[in-house]
């Protein structure tokens, strides 16, 4: 699918956006500063984070795992503690390193390998046990989301399983993050020292990812937790 020159220059901004926010990254996913959602909300993060933990526990993911758009490692030591080795890739340099300290941090530096990637290019060399991903399909535009879900159903092996872990539509944001949608696919996000960038972000809707997973060749399904999370598990058909 050939892009416009605007989604392209979208896509460079989104890259962009991330190089720029990788110190900052953590503060989302631990509620702290402007992502606090005050104790109530707070709680009931941790206790959505804990139920989808516990949902992964119970599947195969071991082995060789591929973890695209791995990001600053919020779950690359947990997989890499699951893995006899662990690929993980990202755009970012910034978001890279700090993975690797968090890696080496937890003492597991030896079960993994880093890669600096263009995601919308990288082509699998062989195929993995496991393929992981985390808050990264929303920021695939939908013209591209088919073939990139192709690409990763090419990574994983026969009887191997793909884990999506994404956020519900109507999930709980704090009022001073500082993002607001101004498009379909499009959202405005700030950084803590003001700047603002766009970036690609869809809807579970338009997602619509358990059709275009068996389309890909896997047996798919769909779960959520009670507000926060949406997760897909597919194991690749014969």
């Amino acid at each position: 699918m050939k892009l416009s020159e605007d989604q392209r220059q979208l896509l460079q901004e989104q890259e962009a956006y991330y190089e720029a926010r990788a110190a900052e990254y953590e503060e989302w996913w631990e509620r702290r500063g402007r992502y606090d959602l005050g104790e109530e909300g707070n709680l009931k993060w941790k206790k959505e984070i804990a139920d989808v933990r516990r949902i992964f526990d119970g599947l195969p993911l071991k082995g060789d795992i591929l973890e695209p758009a791995g990001g600053t490692g919020i779950w690359t030591p947990y997989l890499a503690a699951r893995a006899d080795h662990l690929t993980v890739l990202d755009a970012s340099e910034a978001m890279l390193e700090i993975n690797r300290r968090r890696v080496q941090e937890a003492g597991l530096q030896y079960r993994v390998t880093h890669e600096k990637v263009d995601l919308f290019k990288w082509e699998p060399s062989k195929g993995f046990d496991a393929v992981f991903m985390s808050f990264w399909i929303s920021h695939v535009p939908t013209v591209l989301l088919d073939s990139f879900l192709t690409t990763m159903a090419a990574a994983t092996k026969v009887g191997g399983c793909l884990v999506i872990l994404e956020g519900q539509k109507e999930n709980l944001r704090s009022l001073k993050q500082g993002t607001q949608r101004v498009a379909d696919e499009m959202e405005e996000r700030t950084l803590n020292d003001g700047r603002t960038f766009k970036v690609v972000k869809c809807g579970e809707d338009s997602m619509d990812l358990e059709a275009r997973l068996v389309r890909v060749g896997f047996e798919a399904c769909i779960g959520r937790t009670e507000q926060q999370f949406l997760y897909a598990v597919g194991y690749k058909r014969q």
